[in-house]
């Protein structure tokens, strides 16, 4: 069984804009394949997604964006266009397929960091 999470914030945020969806690969059933839609004409940067444990352990994580002290130290550049659509991809060819999972990701505004509050 698979669960689906997102961090949330009380103020309106990226996570109200964007629509995403998780699911096994069309050919490659050891790939999960997320799918990010933008609702706004906001751009929107994915700082990281990945799987988890159903108590919040990470089992595997993409992370695009490299923050110190909240200063951006490097990064590979993952965003959405504003009413844009954006695949990404991970394996899970190496991750035991008992462990029951959930999905995540984090996001915000192209120009913030709030995703790392």
């Amino acid at each position: 069984m698979f669960y689906f999470i997102i961090a949330t914030n009380v103020l309106a945020s990226c996570y109200d804009d964007l629509e995403v969806s998780v699911k096994k690969h069309e050919y490659n059933k050891d790939m999960i394949k997320f799918t990010f839609l933008n609702n706004s004409n906001k751009e929107i940067v994915i700082d990281e997604y990945g799987i988890k444990t159903l108590d919040d352990q990470i089992i595997k994580s993409i992370v695009k964006n490299i923050y110190d002290d909240n200063q951006l130290k490097g990064f590979i550049n993952l965003s959405v266009n504003g009413y844009g659509k954006l695949l990404e991809y991970i394996s899970l060819s190496n991750v035991n397929p008992k462990i029951e999972k959930k999905y995540y990701y984090k996001c915000r505004y192209a120009g913030s960091i709030e995703s790392l509050k």
